[in-house]
């Protein structure tokens, strides 16, 4: 799930604001900015941070096309003049993905996390944004290794785009078990393991009605009560493939 957009208010601190550049103000200023930017090294980062907010700013609150790309532009000057920041980055990618551009945004991201592994919000992104790319593989890999390496193991963002990920690529009681083991602390986290119980079931349904040996069927059923007793779903299965 993508993060707040307001990240790098909460991690940089501004010296300088930039009070009252809106509109072609702006504008202006960010092309002097441009045109001036080496002058800037070898700590160009503060005023890529001023920048960085501005730009933002006409992100969040101006949804004409204009306005739209100047802070995407004062944006992607920033990343340019301070690369090394990771909040600028962060919100560069972000406004990649808001603006559809979502490729633009997983290479972003993947620089965050490549240099700050433990940037959580990043790599939550960058799981998510694989996810919504399709690709299953990648983002089930991402998020598996986050959580299971007792990194993030109960973050939810994470843990979403696992077993949304395991759902698409039909592994229905891979998610479960591990949603089982995980005991997350959550209405979300119940949810999501009642449907992949739910699926689970459907799949053993699916296999009976195609013609499966009827004792095949009771097999993995009794399996997965052993497994999990006290799981009901599974248990009105096994009833209902008595009466079947």
């Amino acid at each position: 799930m993508i993060s707040n957009p307001h990240h790098l208010r909460y991690v940089i601190t501004l010296t300088i604001l930039l009070a009252g550049m809106v509109g072609v103000g702006f504008s202006d200023h960010l092309q002097a900015v441009e045109a001036q930017s080496s002058r800037y090294k070898p700590d160009a980062c503060p005023v890529a941070r001023e920048m960085a907010i501005k730009g933002i700013d006409f992100l969040d609150v101006l949804h004409l096309s204009r306005e739209h790309d100047i802070g995407l532009r004062a944006l992607e000057r920033a990343v340019v003049m301070c690369p090394t920041d990771p909040a600028i980055r962060y919100n560069l990618a972000l406004a990649f993905y808001q603006s559809n551009r979502k490729e633009a945004a997983k290479k972003e991201w993947k620089q965050v996390v490549d240099a700050h592994p433990n940037h959580v919000k990043a790599l939550a992104n960058l799981a998510w944004v694989n996810f919504d790319l399709g690709h299953d593989e990648t983002a089930h890999n991402l998020a598996f290794h986050a959580l299971k390496r007792n990194r993030f193991p109960k973050n939810l963002s994470l843990a979403h785009t696992f077993v949304v990920s395991l759902f698409r690529m039909g592994r229905y009681l891979e998610a479960y078990d591990w949603l089982t083991r995980a005991n997350l602390p959550s209405i979300r986290a119940a949810k999501w393991k009642r449907q992949s119980a739910e699926f689970v079931v459907e799949t053993l349904w699916h296999r009976f009605r195609r013609g499966e040996r009827f004792t095949a069927i009771r097999e993995a059923v009794n399996l997965l009560i052993r497994e999990y007793p006290t799981e009901l779903l599974f248990i009105r299965a096994k009833d209902q493939l008595v009466m079947a």
